[in-house]
C-alpha cells in the first residue's frame, strides 16, 4: 500500500529530529561522557571538550531548525497553489511577516484573480523567507523568532528551556569568536542546556507535524 502524503511528511519530519537527537548523543559520549563520570575534575581538563561539545550541539540545532522550516515553507506553500482550499494560519503569517499584496489599479490591466494575488505574494514571500533562512546565523530566542514566527510556529513559554537556549547560544558564541581566560560551562550544565534544545526541538517537531495532519 502507498504512503499517505500526510505520512510521508510526518516520516520526513521525525527523520530530521531523529537525526539531530542522535548526532547529540554522539557529541556526549564523544566530548563529555567520561567527564560526566568523573567526580573531581578541574576545568582547564575538559574545557576544550565542552567547548567543542557546545560549538558542535549548536551548529546541529541550527541546522535542524533551518532544515524544518524551509520543509514547512516548502510544502505549506506548494499544497496551497495544488489545493487552493488547503489555507492555515502558516501562510498567513507567511505573508503578512514577507510582503503586502498590491492591486493594479491601473485602467486598461487584464483582471487578476484573487488567488492569482495570493499565489504571486507567497511565491515572493518564499524567495525572501528562504534567503533569510540561509543566512541565519544562531539559535537564540530572537534568531527563533525570526525563523518560526513565519511559518506560524510558537516558542513554548517554559523559562527552563529559554534560559537553556539563551546560555547555548551565549556559550557558543563565546567559545567560537573569543581567545582568552572565559569561566567554562561544566559538562553537566553543557549536558543539561543541550538536553533542554532537544526538548524545543521536539515540541516544533510536534507543532510541525500537527500542521499537516488537521
Amino acid at each position: 500500500m502507498p504512503t499517505s502524503p500526510i505520512a510521508s511528511i510526518s516520516k520526513q519530519f521525525d527523520q530530521l529530529y531523529k537525526e539531530l537527537k542522535n548526532y547529540t548523543e554522539l557529541l556526549d559520549s564523544r566530548f563529555l561522557s567520561l567527564h560526566l563520570a568523573r567526580r573531581t575534575i578541574k576545568p582547564s581538563e575538559y574545557e576544550f571538550d565542552v567547548k567543542a561539545y557546545c560549538i558542535l550541539s549548536h551548529a546541529a540545532f541550527e541546522e535542524y531548525f533551518e532544515k524544518l522550516i524551509l520543509e514547512i515553507l516548502n510544502i505549506s506553500v506548494d499544497r496551497f497553489i495544488r489545493r487552493r482550499p488547503d489555507v492555515n494560519i502558516g501562510l498567513i503569517t507567511l505573508i503578512g511577516t514577507q510582503t503586502n499584496i498590491k492591486i493594479d489599479l491601473e485602467r486598461g490591466t487584464s483582471e487578476t484573480s484573487a488567488f492569482q494575488y495570493i499565489k504571486t505574494n507567497l511565491e515572493e514571500a518564499k524567495r525572501v523567507f528562504s534567503a533569510q533562512i540561509e543566512r541565519n546565523n544562531g539559535i537564540s530566542i530572537k534568531d527563533l523568532r525570526n525563523l518560526l514566527i513565519p511559518v506560524a510556529i510558537n516558542i513554548k513559554e517554559d523559562a527552563t528551556w529559554k534560559n537553556s537556549l539563551q546560555q547555548l547560544s551565549s556559550e557558543r558564541g563565546s567559545y567560537a569568536h573569543k581567545v582568552g581566560a572565559k569561566t567554562i560551562l561544566a559538562p553537566e550544565d553543557a549536558k543539561r542546556y543541550v538536553q533542554d534544545c532537544l526538548l524545543i526541538s521536539k515540541d516544533v517537531l510536534v507543532q510541525a507535524k500537527k500542521r499537516f495532519t488537521r
